[in-house]
């Protein structure tokens, strides 16, 4: 629940990029945890989906996620209200999918 608290503050004041980032970040370092994988600090977040086992619908709702961070940090693509709101749903299927799974 907490790295949604913390997104959709975000979200509120119209810092949407952090808010997806924030998404992304809470969620690997929770999967990391509860994999109990290790996974190096300086690995990428397309690194990291890439080492943690994931069903298949949960890799497809983070595989997203990472993608949203990607266009709006290293590229020219800058998220809005609906971008964020897209990839909030994108949170809620990881970790549906996660917790059908566990």
């Amino acid at each position: 629940e907490r790295p949604v608290g913390d997104a959709d503050e975000l979200a509120r004041a119209g810092r949407h990029a952090e808010a997806i980032h924030t998404l992304l970040l809470r969620t690997l370092s929770e999967l990391v945890r509860a994999t109990r994988t290790r996974v190096p600090a300086s690995l990428t977040s397309r690194e990291i989906l890439a080492r943690v086992p994931l069903v298949p619908p949960a890799r497809a709702a983070l595989d997203a996620l990472v993608t949203a961070v990607e266009v709006s940090y290293f590229g020219d693509d800058v998220p809005g209200a609906a971008d964020y709101e897209r990839c909030r749903a994108e949170f809620q299927r990881f970790a549906d999918a996660y917790r059908g799974a566990a």
